[in-house]
């Protein structure tokens, strides 16, 4: 049997996490690379990708949200994370039976909102947010 020393184990963590050292690839490969990353601070997301991302240019980042193609999205324990939008339904559904487990969908019942309206209205602002984000970015 091996046996890990913490080093060794706080080395492999990083490694898989993406933080050994920067890599060049492009915003959305380096995302799926950890599935997701902690947005709920603005500054999150563009801090996280300057660590593992050789030459970052943060209007990467701001294009990819843009495009849709990284959403931020509250997907694990109502944290805001950026998520490449390919991976939002399968993760959104394999985190089904944590959310009826502790029961949030009786919160939402009692308050009269299913958990299909709520996914509607955060759709309906997510996107209305990128949208806004978009205009103020075009020069007058």
């Amino acid at each position: 049997m091996t046996s890990w020393t913490r080093e060794a184990l706080t080395y492999e963590t990083m490694v898989r996490q993406g933080l050994s050292s920067r890599r060049p690839v492009g915003v959305v490969e380096a995302v799926r690379s950890v599935l997701a990353l902690q947005a709920q601070e603005p500054a999150a997301p563009y801090l996280a990708l300057w660590n593992r991302i050789e030459g970052f240019d943060a209007n990467d980042l701001d294009r990819a949200l843009v495009d849709g193609s990284i959403v931020k999205a509250s997907l694990f324990r109502f944290t805001l994370h950026a998520v490449d939008a390919g991976d939002v339904p399968w993760a959104r559904a394999a985190m089904q039976s944590r959310v009826r487990d502790a029961g949030y969908h009786d919160v939402l019942d009692d308050i009269g909102l299913s958990a299909k309206r709520v996914d509607e209205i955060l759709v309906h602002k997510i996107h209305g947010v990128v949208a806004d984000d978009a205009r103020s970015e075009v020069p007058s």
